[in-house]
């Protein structure tokens, strides 16, 4: 007779948000049946704890690291934390980035006025936002406490679990950048 090994769904949720500072990172996800997974964290949900996973799979092309998704149910996982040196050959300093449709990357000089004049708009318009020291020392933007937008503050970084408040977010900064 087999025996499933499953995590409440309190607990799976309670590991989901433990595990958001890991999305977009290289990372490990502890399964409740004792095996791990590594690759790069695309989405955890939490609702539920599912997590995306991007698995590397193959031989890349220069520069690049090709993935294979993998979605885990949220009853399936115990932990989920950032690897700093993984054990597939892989730099762990690594972000999953989307290869479709790409802006260009302001330069460093033009980081500092994009924020300002960001927050001004925001202001402008009532939305409400926070900003968040990171480790490397920049500030992240969070508007409504679930849209995340990181430096160099472009539609490429910004990070929410809902496709289409992200898309909304991310239409907003284009044309605020625009216009700067």
């Amino acid at each position: 007779r087999r025996q499933a090994v499953v995590g409440t769904s309190a607990q799976a949720m309670a590991d989901a948000w433990a595990g958001q500072h890991v999305v977009g990172k290289y990372g490990s996800v502890q399964l409740a049946d004792g095996r791990e997974l590594e690759g790069f964290v695309y989405a955890i949900d939490p609702t539920n704890g599912n997590v995306i996973l991007c698995e590397p799979a193959g031989d890349p092309a220069p520069g690049l690291v090709r993935v294979r998704p993998r979605v885990i149910f949220g009853h399936a996982v115990r932990k989920v934390r950032r690897v700093h040196q993984g054990r597939l050959r892989v730099d762990p300093s690594a972000a999953l980035v989307n290869s479709g449709k790409r802006d260009a990357s302001p330069p460093d000089a033009d980081v500092g006025a994009r924020l300002t004049y960001i927050c001004r708009t925001l202001r402008a318009q009532r939305i409400p936002f926070t900003t968040t020291e990171l480790p490397d020392g920049g500030l992240a933007l969070e508007l409504y406490g679930v849209v995340r937008i990181d430096p160099p503050y472009t539609a490429r970084h910004c990070h929410c679990e809902n496709a289409v408040v992200l898309n909304r977010v991310q239409d907003l900064l284009k044309d605020m950048c625009q216009r700067m």
